[in-house]
């Protein structure tokens, strides 16, 4: 088979190429909706998503590359390479990371105007307040000597709402619910749900390195990736922290 031209590969650019490269289609994320965040409570949250879309479609450019380079050297594409499979692997993990540092962002950006102006963020904070007087009483006292207590409680709620990474669509539903989210249509509980699949293999490669036996060191075996699979999962995962800045913006 011929070398490509400059100016990139030939399926990107269209041009007539083999079954092989043909069957490398390039995985492509869905386009964020715009504008993303209007308000300055939602504009760094926005951006630090565009980056994390950027990046995960980086790596699903770049897996592309590779193989289409692969088939122009007349390999067969049926079976991805374990460096390609660990392109798969970032792309789900930096998507994760991504999701977990953009809805961090937007609660402690947003949450405070919220719950001045945005009545049902009250609930969960009101919840709060009396899970702390029933089992913290040393942050109950804290915030009686504070002299602000509001300004205690709001920091004290934000913080809990942030610290740790998210694990599972748990943690979603409970940002959704303080960020007084509950009834929006895009981030309903059917909906949430559907990242399970997306968490389970976030928290199988970031915590096991993908090894389907982590409990036998002596076992090298690691789980399969597929691309269109991966691609889905990243894109939902974006698709649906994108859907947390779109509401938010529209309640400020």
């Amino acid at each position: 088979m011929g070398s490509c031209p400059p100016g990139g590969t030939a399926a990107a650019r269209g041009v007539a190429s083999s079954p092989l490269v043909v069957a490398n289609a390039l995985l492509q994320l869905s386009v964020l909706p715009q504008p993303l965040g209007t308000h300055p409570e939602t504009a760094v949250a926005a951006r630090r998503l565009s980056s994390t879309h950027a990046s995960v479609q980086g790596l699903l450019t770049s897996l592309h590359d590779i193989r289409d380079s692969r088939a122009n050297a007349g390999a067969n594409l049926r079976k991805l390479t374990d460096n390609e499979v660990d392109l798969l692997r970032a792309a789900i993990v930096f998507a994760g990371a991504g999701m977990d540092a953009v809805l961090k962002q937007l609660t402690r950006d947003s949450l405070p105007q919220l719950l001045k102006t945005h009545p049902d963020t009250a609930g969960s904070l009101a919840a709060f307040a009396v899970r702390q007087v029933n089992d913290a009483q040393k942050t109950v006292i804290k915030w009686l000597k504070s002299g602000a207590i509001d300004a205690a409680v709001h920091s004290d709620y934000v913080d809990q709402l942030v610290k740790g990474s998210l694990q599972g669509t748990g943690e979603l539903a409970a940002i959704r619910n303080a960020l007084g989210l509950k009834a929006a249509p895009t981030l309903d509980n059917s909906t949430l749900g559907q990242l399970d699949p997306f968490f389970m293999a976030r928290n199988e490669i970031a915590h096991e390195l993908d090894l389907k036996h982590p409990d036998r060191p002596t076992d090298p075996q690691r789980r399969i990736r597929k691309m269109e699979p991966v691609r889905v999962q990243c894109d939902l995962a974006l698709t649906i922290t994108a859907s947390f800045i779109v509401a938010v913006d529209a309640i400020l």
